[in-house]
């Protein structure tokens, strides 16, 4: 498939917007702003409230340890991204611990009645812009309830005491009307806050699974640039082998018609001969090779048929197939060929690895997903060559044999829609899962 190089564009510089949010999110937060501009209000309050003898009824003491609380978590958080921690973590904690202070501070300053509550706001935002959607619903919930509790539990503030006062002195209705209005604050601050985590929530897991695809997309181009590279070099290493070939050709036949030869020598010619006989075939199949087809096969029955095909070329393998639940049942699926090059190239790396000796269990699944497990009780792999397999060509001798036929492999299993993982056994050697969906046509009972 061909990407547009508009779309490559886009992807790379989404993935440059997600990588940075996801790296320097506390920086991009409004929280340290908003944090620092609370602490100074709050810093300016209390030497008010000092100078006028606090005449309002602020308490003082509480804002002061509202204030120097917010000035230590800034500078923790400062801090802590310095020493490269968690910045997931960081900004989850960063957001209770501000939705704590800003409860206490309204808690002791008359509660629902204190215009603060607004900022509760802030957090539900910032969770939803840089958390995940479960920990930003907790959030907002745990928010609307504590702004509701406000209601009932709060500690009396003269200032908005004083105004509810005077408003209801001597009306009854002005109290009343005082609470709907307070009310009618929540029910609406509560319906747009989870409206706002809902849908910033949603647009930001939008952004991300598209920046997914397209990175997926990205991927595989370059694997397609990658082959048709690959197919170009081959081309051109297969033409240039045909000139050293036909020179060989005519050196084979003044050997062969040379009379004299020791009866050693004349059978190294007519090794030669074979040789040269084997390197022309290949040269012949690999122009004469065509894009693999989807067929219908009887999966078990084909593969017991390739099995013994593999082994009639590879007569020094020694192999133990084990069929997993259901072993009684065949299955008539539709099979990409690709599906099969991909196979034996883990099983040939397996057997060279395993110095002769594979495992292969198979397993079909209830949701009709093939499940392949090979395994050779020799070798290892380094944690570099796991991390990179089928991503690279790792270049390492044999009897490990990891490079172009993995790469090969794993690329053939994903356009299929399956993956290939490598993983080194807790016993020794090595183990290949392959993973495969199928399109099922039937069942059928052996």
């Amino acid at each position: 498939m061909k990407i547009k190089p508009i779309s490559l564009h886009t992807s790379h510089s989404q993935h440059k917007l997600l990588a940075f949010l996801s790296h320097h999110g506390h920086q991009l937060s409004l929280m340290p702003y908003a944090r620092l501009g609370m602490s100074l209000v709050l810093l300016l309050v209390i030497i008010y409230s000092i100078l006028t003898a606090n005449r309002h009824g602020f308490p003082i003491l509480v804002l002061l340890q509202i204030a120097l609380s917010m000035i230590l978590l800034s500078a923790f958080l400062n801090y802590a991204e310095r020493r490269h921690y968690s910045t997931a973590n960081l900004m989850r904690f960063s957001l209770v611990v501000d939705s704590i202070l800003l409860t206490e501070l309204i808690y002791f300053t008359g509660g629902a009645n204190n215009p603060l509550t607004v900022l509760y706001i802030l957090p539900i935002i910032n969770a939803a812009l840089f958390c995940s959607p479960r920990f930003a619903r907790i959030l907002t919930g745990v928010i609307i309830i504590s702004y509701l509790l406000l209601f009932f539990q709060y500690r009396p503030f003269s200032l908005f005491e004083h105004d509810l006062a005077g408003h209801s002195h001597g009306h009854g209705s002005h109290d009343n009307s005082m609470l709907i209005h307070l009310i009618g604050m929540w029910i609406t601050f509560s319906f747009s806050a989870l409206l706002a985590m809902l849908w910033i929530s949603g647009l930001v897991q939008t952004v991300r699974s598209h920046e997914m695809r397209l990175q997926e997309a990205y991927h595989r181009q370059q694997e397609d640039e990658y082959w048709l590279v690959m197919g170009m070099q081959t081309a051109g290493l297969a033409h240039e082998l045909s000139t050293p070939l036909n020179n060989l050709e005519l050196i084979y036949e003044e050997l062969h018609n040379t009379s004299g030869l020791s009866s050693s020598a004349r059978a190294d010619v007519d090794l030669m001969a074979a040789q040269l006989d084997q390197c022309k075939r290949s040269l012949t199949r690999l122009k004469q090779i065509r894009p693999p087809k989807e067929q219908q096969v009887y999966l078990y029955e084909e593969l017991k048929e390739r099995l013994a095909h593999w082994r009639n070329l590879r007569p020094g393998v020694h192999y133990q197939w084990q069929r997993g639940p259901n072993s009684q049942k065949d299955y008539h699926v539709i099979l990409h060929e690709s599906f099969w090059y991909a196979l034996f190239n883990i099983l040939n790396n397996a057997a060279d690895a395993g110095e002769q000796g594979v495992e292969l269990h198979s397993v079909v699944t209830s949701y009709n997903e093939l499940n392949l497990t090979i395994y050779n009780r020799k070798g290892h792999l380094s944690e570099k060559q796991l991390s990179r397999a089928g991503l690279d060509i790792i270049d390492s001798d044999k009897p490990f044999g990891l490079g172009l036929g993995v790469r090969l492999a794993h690329a053939s299993l994903s356009r299929l829609g399956g993956s290939l993982e490598l993983s080194n056994h807790s016993e020794g050697g090595v183990r290949a899962y392959i993973r495969l969906p199928l399109q099922v046509v039937d069942k059928i009972e052996e």
